[in-house]
């Protein structure tokens, strides 16, 4: 890892926690619930094996320094509401973006 790669996962996460991240309960289906932190986004994403469809999803920023590999049907606690993940999308060195529903 660079320096700049370093400096990126040690020195990031912690302004976008600050100004954007909200607490939140990591729970599995088997297994102990993990204190972290997501960043909600309540916007869409472009779907589609064959073509372009915009659906409408929440969308969550995991940091994987908490959580190793979410599992889909988990639970993730923040404040009054329970969100159940329901699918995987992306991955990065930092974070995955997981698709929610309210549970």
């Amino acid at each position: 890892m660079s320096y700049v790669d370093t400096l990126i996962a040690t020195a990031l996460p912690a302004p976008l926690r600050a100004n954007f991240g909200d607490d939140a309960t990591y729970t599995p289906p088997a297994g102990a619930a993990v204190n972290t932190w997501i960043m909600l986004n309540r916007g869409g994403d472009l779907v589609s094996e064959y073509g372009e469809t915009f659906e409408p999803r929440q969308t969550a920023l995991l940091p994987k320094s908490d959580v190793a590999l979410p599992v889909i049907g988990a639970a993730l606690a923040v404040g009054t509401t329970t969100y159940r993940i329901d699918q995987i999308i992306a991955y990065d060195d930092l974070f995955h973006t997981v698709a929610l529903s309210v549970s």
